[in-house]
């Protein structure tokens, strides 16, 4: 698993081990907090850029899209994965894939234990297909401390998702702990809401959702490329 110390593990990769990462052909499905994931990728040199099928990797290297179903549709998202990866052939060509949750995706109101057997069933199908692929894994995005109960206790049920992406994936695949990188703060303490995790206040871009803020985009950046650093060499 990667999570805070991928920043610091980044910065401490050799320019030949970076240029690596760039070269790795590379499939980033998202939206909302991925784009700004993938903002802080660019202001690091690593230009993702966006792909509809395996054939666009002819001259694409990383690629990245925002899923078609929108914001609290998680079932909808990984019927995207599936179709992008296979029918789109993107598992074809791509090294690397992944998938992120946005944090509105996993709330009170979702079904958990569809979204658990929908992703288990969507990358077992992946896999089959394309056996070679190496697949990472992100936990979602939490939210900021508003002070709102609810946006807390939502919280847990998005932490809750990342653990059972540990429990389950994580000794043949590399998570990639976005939760804890948004959480802890430079110093190593973490931000929480009670006993809750929450997205530190330094990161967040002051909107009404729970985006990064520039510096907040740099850290997940950084720790999101050396997931793929490890991914890759998995």
């Amino acid at each position: 698993m990667v999570g805070v110390e991928g920043i610091a593990a980044f910065d401490g990769l050799s320019s030949g081990e970076k240029d690596q990462i760039g070269a790795t052909k590379t499939f980033f499905l998202h939206q909302s907090v991925g784009e700004n994931i993938v903002d802080g990728a660019a202001s690091l040199g690593f230009d993702f850029e966006w792909v509809d099928s395996g054939s666009d990797y002819d001259g694409t290297i990383l690629g990245e899209r925002v899923t078609d179903a929108q914001n609290k549709d998680p079932l909808g998202k990984l019927g995207d994965y599936d179709r992008f990866m296979i029918a789109n052939e993107i598992g074809a060509q791509a090294q690397l894939a992944g998938l992120k949750f946005c944090y509105s995706d996993l709330s009170e109101e979702t079904d958990m234990n569809a979204v658990r057997a929908k992703y288990a069933e969507t990358i077992s199908k992946i896999e089959s297909a394309y056996p070679s692929i190496r697949l990472y894994m992100i936990t979602p995005p939490i939210h900021q401390d508003q002070e709102d109960w609810l946006l807390e206790e939502e919280n847990k049920i998005r932490l809750d998702f990342g653990q059972w992406l540990v429990d389950t994936y994580s000794a043949n695949h590399i998570i990639y702990d976005l939760a804890a990188v948004e959480s802890t703060r430079e110093d190593g303490t973490t931000c929480t809401y009670g006993s809750v995790k929450v997205l530190c206040s330094e990161y967040w871009d002051g909107s009404s959702g729970s985006h990064l803020n520039a510096t907040g985009q740099v850290r997940a950046a950084k720790a999101f490329l050396f997931a793929l650093h490890k991914s890759r060499t998995l």
